[in-house]
């Protein structure tokens, strides 16, 4: 079940990204914040990474799992170099955002944003437990 789901969001998020994409003509490009866009800034990749997570849970294989880490690892080198292109032409706009909607999947960037800080509570933690050392 769970498989059919996952398969079933891959399918969404890859129709949704390329209907908004090559659905409507524009005369000028821009920053697509509408529709599947406000919430992943590649609904494409994600769709073709989900299809494979789903292939992984239907047929746990080795050689599924290496496809789903190699096309994961392809995937977002692709939309960092895209990425940079798109700053460079849209610049200030694409950069704000870039800090709205995450790249592929929003609970990577929420771990990404917390561990510096995880990191800086233990650090004064151990500050104040070596004080109390020299202090004792």
């Amino acid at each position: 079940m769970a498989t059919f789901a996952i398969a079933l969001a891959a399918w969404w998020f890859t129709r949704q990204g390329l209907k908004t994409v090559f659905g409507t003509m524009r005369e000028q490009p821009e920053v697509l914040r509408e529709g599947i866009f406000a919430i992943v800034r590649h609904p494409i990749y994600l769709g073709a990474i989900l299809f494979v997570l789903a292939l992984v849970l239907l047929t746990f294989s080795l050689a599924s799992a290496g496809l789903l880490l190699g096309m994961t690892g392809f995937y977002v080198f692709l939309c960092r170099y895209a990425e940079k292109a798109l700053l460079a032409f849209f610049g200030h706009e694409y950069e704000e955002y870039r800090k709205d909607v995450p790249m592929i999947l929003r609970f990577l960037r929420t771990l990404k944003e917390s561990r510096p800080l995880r990191v800086r509570r233990w650090f004064r933690g151990l500050d104040g437990h070596r004080r109390q050392k020299l202090a004792g």
